[in-house]
């Protein structure tokens, strides 16, 4: 019995570093100028149709530099630098009875 995993694939851009996902629009981008047809540059680049279609508006709109793979976004962090630098210090430096905690690691208190 064979089992396939239906997630991400071996070739998939999205495991790909920054750098080495920009060459791979820069080489799609101008394999379809060069006059490739855009569905036989998505199967060799392993990539849908409407992903290469994607880069290729954003070249139009921006040029090669809008190729550039940028740090995708995400959820802003919930504590700030100096909140964990905070927490760092109390956790390292403090006994737990100085922050009035009854006991520690669910000891019996002092």
């Amino acid at each position: 019995m064979m089992f396939y995993n239906r997630g991400i694939r071996e070739t998939d851009v999205r495991r790909l570093k920054h750098t080495e996902l920009t060459e791979l629009r820069k080489r799609g981008v101008s394999a379809v100028q060069d006059g490739q047809r855009v569905t036989l540059v998505a199967k060799v680049l392993g990539i849908q149709r409407s992903t290469l279609f994607g880069w290729l508006a954003r070249y139009r709109r921006g040029g090669w530099d809008a190729l550039d793979a940028r740090k995708r976004g995400g959820r802003p962090p919930k504590l700030t630098a100096k909140i964990l630098a905070w927490i760092y210090d109390t956790v390292t430096t403090k006994d737990p009875r100085q922050m009035n905690f009854l006991s520690h690691c669910g000891r019996v208190p002092w």
